[in-house]
Formats: C-alpha cells, structure tokens, sequence
C-alpha cells in the first residue's frame, strides 16, 4: 500500500471520527435543553463548552449529560464562594503569577504549575488565588487537546511559611477540593 493511500484512509477515518463527534454534539445539546428547566443556571449551548463533557467521558451521552448537571449543581451550591470579588482583585491575583498554566506537554496534557512561595497573603486571599486558578482551569478546559490529554498539577510549596498556613482556611480548602473533583477539572 502507498504512502498516498495510507493518509486518504486516515482522512477518511477522521471526517468519519468528526460527524459522529458533531452527531453526539448535537444529542448532547438536545439532551441540555430537555434539561434545562431543572438546573437552576442557564446552561451554556456552545460547541467548545458542551464539547469538554463529551471528551472527558469518551463520547458517552449520558456520562457527559450527569457531568454537566453536576457541574451547574456545583456552581449553584458554591455560588457564594464564586461571587462577590471584585474584578481587580482577581486581575491582580492572576498578574502575580502563583497560578499559572504551561504549554501543552509532549504528550497532549496541560500542566498547571502553582508556585505558593509566590502567594503573599497580605496582598491577595487564598480565595482569590484558588479563583485565579479555577478560572484558569476553566478556560483550558475548553481546548479540544487539553480535554483529550488532561491536566498535570504541579504543586511548588518551597518557601511555604507559617505566614501562609496562617491564611488557609479548612472551609475554603475542602470547598475547592470538592469543587474540583466533581467538575473533573483536574
């Protein structure tokens, strides 16, 4: 078999891999719409977004479905932690650097880097800096190849200091956590 007859099959099983991947986009989308009266947010309908829950559970519908529902249900339940800071507060936070996204890995995965020497807590709260980093997070989320390939957490805690553990507080710590493992974000 040519060389020529090896990429004409390949891009014949990837235009075949796109319609079923914009088929189950559009069942997904259907399936969010049917749903939309019992989430208590307006649900987001595009592409990128909605693209995210079906990569991270390998095309499976109702898997992507029960993800963003509990997505949009942990939004709603940790809404008071999400609200409530001031857009400058969280621009400079995300200028300090303490949380920061890399270029994607060999292998596909975006790593996170966050470098708590950098945190000074008398400037910014642990809260906005986890903010920073959720938002981020979200942000990423969104690209095809990072939801393919996933994240990599890479936690620097040189220069951790008394002064640091004296700001974190447990309540936020397991709030984010949770946070985290049910949006699958990490």
């Amino acid at each position: 078999m040519s060389a020529s007859n090896n990429s004409n099959d390949f891009q014949k099983d990837k235009s075949i891999l796109q319609l079923d991947f914009e088929f189950l986009l559009g069942e997904l989308r259907q399936r969010v719409k049917e749903l939309e009266s019992s989430l208590k947010l307006m649900p987001r309908m595009d592409d990128g977004f909605l693209s995210k829950f079906l990569r991270t559970r390998n095309g499976d519908l109702d898997k992507a479905l029960k993800s963003l529902e509990n997505y949009y249900n942990s939004i709603w339940i940790n809404m008071d932690f999400l609200s409530g800071v001031s857009t400058t507060e969280l621009e400079s936070t995300f200028n300090s650097n303490i949380i920061c996204f890399l270029r994607h890995r060999s292998n596909g995965q975006r790593v996170c880097l966050s470098r708590s020497r950098l945190w000074k807590p008398t400037e910014h709260s642990f809260r906005q800096m986890h903010l920073v980093g959720l938002f981020q997070a979200e942000f990423v989320s969104e690209e095809p190849l990072t939801q393919e390939n996933g994240i990599s957490v890479i936690v620097d805690s040189s220069g951790v200091s008394f002064t640091h553990i004296r700001h974190l507080n447990l309540r936020e710590l397991k709030r984010i956590s949770n946070f985290l493992m049910v949006n699958r974000l990490i």
